[in-house]
């Protein structure tokens, strides 16, 4: 008690940055800062570091107006000795040879995100610890914590990583050991490929990882952890939490998924992929949800400069915490959505080349609320079994599809895209065994030049709504002609039905 009141104490006096216990940049000069009272403007701190002959000072730091402090010392060669990493050992003596104390990184970890400091109190440390970054040439494959420990100088990886979590099973049934976690703390960089299974661990980190040369695969678990309690299984649903908060490029593709291994189960769970500091991707971009489950992450990404791949799965989607920033798609774009398409990728505004919204299950239910700022679609955009009402308005800031527009299945009543003075200018259109008795446009959509319109098999579509539409595109500056062939067969046709939605 009394050493844990005396350290308390002197955390008005310590060092701040940078943690023991972790890899530096450079071992010839090493910056150092903290805090003391302001009672001590104008003294010195000294930074001393451990050699054999004992502590020897490397410089000092003045203590300024508010009671900071920072010192860049050049360190000796035979500083960096120590086993296992080639540790250097620094102490800070204040006036009066008051002592500095720092915190363990381990320790500051071990608190979880952002602890308070007065929980900083039990890792202060009275020497601080730094250590050369290794680096390992070639692939690199872990599981579980024991075999990251071992690794726990690497800084670098020369090849690919491969990552697996590790798991404990508690016996028959599919029941896992809660609470496991798995860091690998001073890994910054890997130039291959990085592959990350958290298997049945429920937290996995990277804290200090800035960037991946290759590819980065991704996978969050959905399972069954518990522990015994009096002779008793004790289970309950877990999901793992992926933690890269420092990633900033990924030179390859990016592919999230999502696992469910946890049974049958009601009420959607969510994935927290996290890598919110991830800026820039070198080619596509893929995300792949299961049933109940709900995805988070990449909330920094603005631009995808290849393919996207959508897969929602068959969850509802109220989305508001996946690619959230992202406003481009530098080619393709598969949306494969469910029923209940409410809410998602609403910063999205351009996609470069074709787009395809199409069913996880039977059909998409696509509200307003998804995708509500895609203006451009430079190539094709086929909505396939896309079902809305009227009164609905699917897609509403769309002003332009470059190519043909394909409508096929149930199709939505909605109207598409953006009306009045800017409205929804098309390449083409093609309907295609829809299930519409009417045409789910603004009265003021057109199609560009001589593009091409198709309609086909749309059975409950009477040809003379269709040949009033295509006399409302050539009024508009059009100047194609229809192909139409069996439709109406299932419609009443007698009197002329309206065109659009009442």
């Amino acid at each position: 008690m009394r050493l844990a009141v005396v350290v308390l104490l002197s955390l008005s006096a310590c060092v701040l940055t940078p943690y023991s216990d972790t890899p530096v940049e450079s071992t010839k000069s090493v910056g150092f800062s903290g805090f003391t009272s302001s009672d001590l403007a104008g003294g010195t701190v000294q930074v001393q570091y451990l050699r054999k002959s004992g502590w020897t000072t490397l410089g000092t730091a003045t203590i300024d107006v508010d009671g900071g402090w920072s010192a860049s010392v050049s360190v000796p060669r035979d500083a960096w000795t120590a086993p296992p990493c080639d540790y250097a050992t620094f102490r800070f003596r204040g006036p009066s040879a008051t002592t500095l104390y720092a915190f363990d990184a381990r320790c500051v970890r071990a608190k979880g995100p952002n602890p308070p400091f007065e929980e900083l109190v039990s890792c202060a440390v009275p020497t601080l610890k730094l250590f050369q970054g290794r680096t390992h040439f070639g692939d690199l494959a872990l599981t579980g914590q024991a075999e990251a420990d071992a690794q726990y100088c690497v800084t670098r990886v020369e090849g690919n990583v491969t990552l697996d979590g590790g798991a404990v099973s508690l016996g028959p049934g599919g029941v896992w050991a809660e609470g496991l976690a798995f860091d690998l703390p001073n890994l910054k960089e890997v130039t291959g490929n990085l592959t990350v299974d958290p298997n049945r661990t429920e937290r996995l980190s990277l804290p200090a990882l800035r960037t991946v040369g290759g590819d980065l695969t991704m996978t969050s678990v959905r399972f069954n952890a518990g522990h015994v309690e009096m002779g008793s299984l004790v289970a309950h649903r877990a999901v793992s939490v992926l933690d890269l908060p420092l990633l900033q490029s990924v030179g390859g593709a990016v592919t999230l998924s999502t696992v469910n291994v946890a049974g049958s189960s009601s009420g959607n769970v969510v994935h927290e992929f996290g890598l919110d500091a991830l800026t820039s991707v070198g080619t596509d971009v893929a995300v792949h949800g299961v049933f109940l489950t709900a995805m988070q992450g990449l909330r920094g990404l603005t631009t995808i400069p290849r393919d996207l791949v959508f897969d929602w799965g068959n969850s509802d989607m109220d989305s508001t915490q996946l690619l959230s920033a992202l406003t481009t798609v530098g080619r393709d774009a598969t949306f494969t959505l469910p029923p209940n398409a409410r809410h998602g990728l609403y910063a999205l505004q351009t996609v470069t080349r074709d787009a395809l919204i199409q069913p996880a299950q039977v059909f998409v239910g696509l509200r307003d609320e998804a995708m509500p700022a895609l203006r451009t679609v430079g190539g094709q955009l086929t909505l396939s079994d896309v079902s809305s009402d009227c009164g609905d308005v699917a897609l509403p800031g769309l002003e332009t599809v470059t190519g043909t527009l394909t409508l096929s299945g149930r199709a939505p009543k909605a109207t598409l895209g953006r009306t009045g003075a800017t409205h929804l200018t098309l390449g083409g259109l093609a309907m295609t065994g829809t299930l519409l008795n009417v045409l789910p446009f603004h009265a003021d959509v057109r199609v560009a030049g001589a593009g091409p319109v198709s309609f086909d098999g749309n059975a409950n579509l009477c040809t003379c709504q269709i040949d009033g539409f295509t006399a409302s595109l050539a009024a508009g500056g059009w100047a194609g002609v229809p192909v139409s062939s069996g439709n109406g067969g299932a419609a009443s046709c007698a009197v002329c039905p309206g065109l659009y939605c009442p």
